[in-house]
């Protein structure tokens, strides 16, 4: 008769023969029981799907576990388990929050959409940027609400039919004003009569441009995408595209 009937305490008993060596396991499934060993060490709730693995591997190396003297296959038929069952969040929302006077966009989903997440929404490189980051208190993604593409997120949201917060919504809407109003906000340059002009520009620094063009056109496009205002037309040379590119790094062959 074991000592305990608990599938937690056969499967840490299992793992202490695979841990000396009297019970050699397949190359594959050690992986599994040292992950499966340490969730239980920390009482870990686990899923059904990780209950049943544990299962199946301890169903797989009875007969060689019996053969050092520790048999449990009996008790394993209608062993219980101590823990709770872990219960998977499939609830998929979105919204929006401050943290410490940043915004940031908050994803809930399911782990069945996180590859199809990361490759439409390009989380790698803004991971890479420090713009995204797995919080693990709340479980959700966070995004840097200024680095992303809210329509983007805005699309993969309501094809995945997510619960979408009234603060996503409203911020969405703010930004999109913002869009629609972007030729009197945001500066940018452009070819005139009279040469380069920029538009959106404060008093003072209209006040510098006006004291320090050449009326050399591709110098004076150089100087403006080096103040912040790209050129806003499609361009039809090198310094035009260099002008137009919201980029401040080029590669010439």
């Amino acid at each position: 008769m074991l000592s305990s009937t608990f599938v937690e305490d056969i499967f840490l008993r299992f793992y202490s023969l695979v841990q000396n060596g009297q019970v050699s396991v397949q190359h594959q499934d050690f992986s599994p029981i040292l992950s499966f060993h340490n969730k239980v060490e920390d009482n870990e709730e686990l899923t059904q799907n990780q209950r049943n693995y544990i299962v199946k591997l301890l169903e797989k190396y009875k007969n060689l576990s019996a053969m050092t003297g520790y048999d449990y296959n009996a008790e394993l038929a209608s062993a219980a388990w101590k823990s709770k069952l872990r219960v998977l969040d499939l609830s998929k929302k979105i919204y929006v929050e401050e943290t410490e006077g940043k915004l940031w966009v908050c994803l809930r989903f399911p782990f069945q959409l996180k590859k199809q997440f990361e490759q439409e929404i390009g989380i790698s490189e803004l991971a890479s940027l420090k713009m995204s980051h797995w919080d693990h208190e709340e479980r959700v993604r966070k995004l840097s609400f200024y680095d992303c593409n809210l329509i983007q997120i805005y699309e993969f949201v309501q094809q995945n039919n997510f619960e979408i917060d009234d603060s996503f919504m409203i911020a969405l809407s703010a930004v999109e004003e913002i869009w629609q109003n972007a030729d009197d906000v945001v500066p940018y340059s452009e070819l005139t009569n009279l040469g380069v002009q920029l538009r959106n520009a404060p008093a003072e620094t209209l006040e510098w441009w006006n004291s320090h063009y050449t009326e050399g056109v591709s110098a004076d496009l150089l100087t403006a995408k080096s103040m912040g205002f790209p050129l806003r037309k499609n361009p039809v040379n090198l310094v035009e595209k260099i002008a137009s590119s919201t980029e401040n790094t080029f590669w010439l062959k």
